[in-house]
């Protein structure tokens, strides 16, 4: 008993120091990007800042137990297909704690939420538990290794009766569509370099609800590298349906523009669809409204930071 308690403080202590080794990196490396060193130097046509920030990965990831504990649930993490996708660490070491403390604050018994780019689930496991019996979470992953792990932090963490879960991508149309999967970076419906395509299903949120007869829904959330606007295309008869949904959506302006879009656009068409406050869930504690000169605030202060998640209200 005394040792299993020693291993899990160790455990606990390996993961802090983890957290720690990720704040002062991002702390360096954006003051040093301000430089712009990191996008100048390229070897093999990759920029220097790419090829560090992957290494500091592996070492960060290096030996992480598996699984995690994260808020009291269980996360399982290692891909079966050997790529190492790092995005669970942000969720592990508590990297987005505005978001995660806003997503508890909205989130209510037998409410229903929808996840949007789930990826190993702890967004859609913190909802489970928020909304309880009552409740429902749909939570959808197009990446399949990330699925496959998605499904068993489920079972593990005993939600299946509340959640149901779908490996398609969300857009704004239905069809079968290219994904393309990075080593590092989780996966998109853009191509980028050095990515594995495969051939999935893609759904908008729109006609996945008109065929279950159109359920109320509360919460949305969004995290889709860079197609965050072909969802939200795909969103608006869902939104007209529920007066009451907020949406809470990342905002990354890199991605954005890598895939032929904006920060601008996407604001503006938050702002279409009938959102005007916007809450960035970031340190600094304020509400903006949109469309107005916030806009602009807003994507200069996701360029500053590389991305923020926005809470989104009528």
């Amino acid at each position: 008993m005394v040792s299993k308690i020693i291993i899990e403080r160790l455990k606990f202590m390996d993961l802090r120091l983890r957290c720690f080794m990720l704040r002062i990196y991002y702390l360096i490396a954006s003051l040093v990007s301000k430089t712009g060193i990191f996008k100048k130097i390229r070897f093999g046509g990759m920029p220097l800042g790419h090829i560090i920030h992957s290494l500091f990965l592996k070492v960060l990831y290096f030996k992480v137990p598996e699984p995690i504990e994260a808020h009291g649930m269980s996360l399982y993490h290692h891909n079966l297909d050997g790529r190492a996708f790092f995005g669970w660490l942000y969720y592990s070491f508590d990297s987005e704690p505005q978001t995660s403390h806003a997503f508890e604050r909205i989130t209510k018994p037998g409410m229903t939420v929808v996840d949007v780019g789930a990826y190993i689930g702890y967004y859609t496991l913190l909802a489970a538990k928020l909304v309880r019996d009552k409740g429902k979470v749909y939570t959808f992953e197009s990446d399949p290794s990330s699925y496959i792990l998605l499904k068993k932090n489920i079972e593990v963490n005993g939600l299946n009766g509340i959640v149901e879960s779908f490996g398609l991508a969300i857009s704004n149309r239905e069809e079968k569509d290219t994904l393309f999967l990075d080593k590092y970076s989780g996966s998109s419906l853009f191509n980028f370099p050095g990515s594995i395509e495969t051939v999935i299903d893609v759904s908008s949120l729109d006609k996945f609800f008109s065929q279950r007869n159109w359920p109320a829904v509360h919460i949305v959330k969004i995290d889709v590298e860079g197609a965050d606007k072909l969802v939200l295309e795909g969103i608006q008869e869902l939104v007209r349906r529920n007066r009451e949904l907020k949406i809470i959506i990342e905002l990354a302006p890199c991605w954005l523009e890598a895939v032929g879009t904006n920060g601008e656009e996407l604001l503006e068409l938050i702002a279409k669809l009938g959102f005007k406050k916007i809450y960035p869930l970031s340190k600094k504690e304020l509400s903006c409204k949109i469309p107005s000169d916030d806009i602009t605030y807003l994507v200069n202060l996701a360029r500053e930071i590389g991305y923020i998640n926005l809470l989104c209200e009528r």
